[in-house]
């Protein structure tokens, strides 16, 4: 991180007027892949508008350096909100209204980590569906609707996905 400040006055008459201006470099200079947006100021997205199973999600989102969405708070979620209200109709997907997000249970059924290894519970964002997980050894994998609540559901379905990338 870098912090650039500068200090400019003016008199007048009386009044002396101080301004301080700082810039701040986060050190995130990395320039995303094609396709890829900051939403809300929080990291990099980008929406891929074709029917695609967890593992073949993975894989595209991979292909980038990226992964599918963990979503670890309030912010994230409006991220899926933004992206399931412009999205186009997806042929061949299971469903129009959800996508998939960076979670499973392929390890230990029924303790759900995120794609990066955490649990769920630790994630900042833990919210199911009444009801959910509620799959058992069926549905491994997790989506999630304009409410962003999670629901357990067949990783083979075929879902729109939209991709993280790691870091800024």
């Amino acid at each position: 991180m870098t912090v650039d400040l500068g200090l400019s006055a003016q008199h007048s008459g009386d009044v002396e007027t101080s301004q301080i201006l700082a810039t701040v470099n986060l050190g995130g200079s990395r320039t995303p892949p094609p396709g890829y947006e900051v939403v809300n100021a929080i990291g990099f997205y980008k929406m891929h508008p074709t029917a695609l199973t967890m593992d073949e999600g993975r894989e595209k989102c991979a292909q980038e350096g990226a992964h599918i969405i963990v979503l670890n708070s309030d912010n994230e979620a409006d991220v899926i909100r933004t992206f399931l209200a412009r999205k186009p109709n997806i042929p061949h997907a299971n469903s129009q209204e959800y996508t998939f997000v960076g979670l499973h249970d392929w390890i230990d059924e029924g303790k759900f980590i995120s794609l990066l290894g955490e649990p769920v519970e630790n994630s900042g964002f833990n919210r199911w569906r009444a009801g959910e997980p509620n799959g058992g050894r069926n549905e491994n994998c997790v989506m999630v609707d304009k409410d962003t609540k999670f629901v357990d559901i067949d990783c083979n379905w075929k879902l729109f996905i939209v991709c993280e990338l790691y870091d800024l």
